[in-house]
């Protein structure tokens, strides 16, 4: 967020129409837990959201956790804008594989870890062995430690920790998997709209979340995906063999799932930003240009 302070400064020295763009919650993020450091990231946001033109944020639920502390007036120069995906940057791979993909992208931190699916995973193994036949689970990115010790007794194919690759082979990666996955950390509420479910979506490609109530769960369910808390490991086991047979029988799509699609298309998310912009220029100074 240090990239607020300097526009701060910028705001403050040449009086520039400024934006200031949360693709995250600042001082209520729930990541961040040191209570000295939110006190201190409480006033520098302050300072922040009286400063800007406008706000943006990428979901409706984050704008209401981090605008509630705040009075009306301040809400009324918020907008929401959600992250997009380039349709140009897909359709790249003609992949084939033997059995199921199911690929998670992205890296694991703080309490977002892959326990939940690994648990679910061994837990269809004991009852429902069959179900698991020519299926294979990559994890794709960073990791401090991979819970080397939730894979004893499955098979060594069946779960594997690849290393983070570059942006391009990750889309790529999305549209060769069967099944995509989207794991969040397990708090009361997600307010988070992960970057990478929009390339899920973008890469046409079925989706599980392991994520609590919030922000990707509405998403995921709105285009036809399967959704589970991250505690509930028998729901998400549950879930996870039905989004699995859902693979290995395929349904069509239905229109409202393409709808969606095209809402987070770059070229539509581009128009709404550049109506965002045009907002703040016709309330500039006329010196401003």
């Amino acid at each position: 967020m240090s990239v607020h302070l300097a526009g701060l400064r910028l705001k403050r020295a040449i009086g520039m129409p400024w934006i200031a763009h949360f693709s995250d919650p600042w001082a209520d993020n729930p990541h961040r837990r040191i209570p000295v450091l939110r006190q201190l990231n409480k006033g520098l946001e302050a300072e922040v959201v009286d400063a800007a033109d406008r706000l943006i944020f990428t979901s409706d639920e984050t704008l209401e956790l981090v605008m509630r502390k705040y009075p009306p007036r301040m809400a009324t120069k918020s907008r929401v804008l959600p992250h997009s995906f380039d349709p140009m940057m897909y359709g790249s791979t003609n992949a084939c594989h033997d059995g199921i993909v199911v690929r998670y992208l992205g890296n694991f931190y703080g309490r977002r870890k892959p326990d939940p699916l690994i648990k679910a995973v061994q837990q269809l193994y004991r009852e429902q062995p069959d179900l698991l036949q020519n299926v294979r689970i990559e994890f794709v990115g960073g990791i401090r430690r991979a819970p080397t010790s939730l894979l004893d007794g499955l098979p060594p194919t069946l779960i594997r920790f690849l290393p983070p690759v570059d942006y391009r082979t990750s889309l790529t990666l999305m549209e060769s998997a069967d099944l995509l996955l989207v794991i969040d950390a397990p708090f009361e509420e997600s307010v988070f709209l992960p970057s990478k479910l929009i390339e899920y979506i973008g890469a046409l490609r079925p989706i599980f979340a392991i994520t609590p109530p919030g922000t990707s769960a509405k998403v995921v369910s709105k285009v036809g995906g399967l959704v589970a808390h991250p505690e509930h490991i028998e729901d998400v086991a549950g879930k996870l063999a039905e989004s699995i047979k859902r693979v290995r029988m395929p349904q069509s799509e239905q229109e409202s799932h393409r709808m969606l699609r095209q809402a987070f298309a770059a070229p539509v998310v581009a128009s709404r930003f550049d109506s965002i912009i045009n907002e703040v220029l016709s309330n500039a100074p006329a010196t401003m240009g």
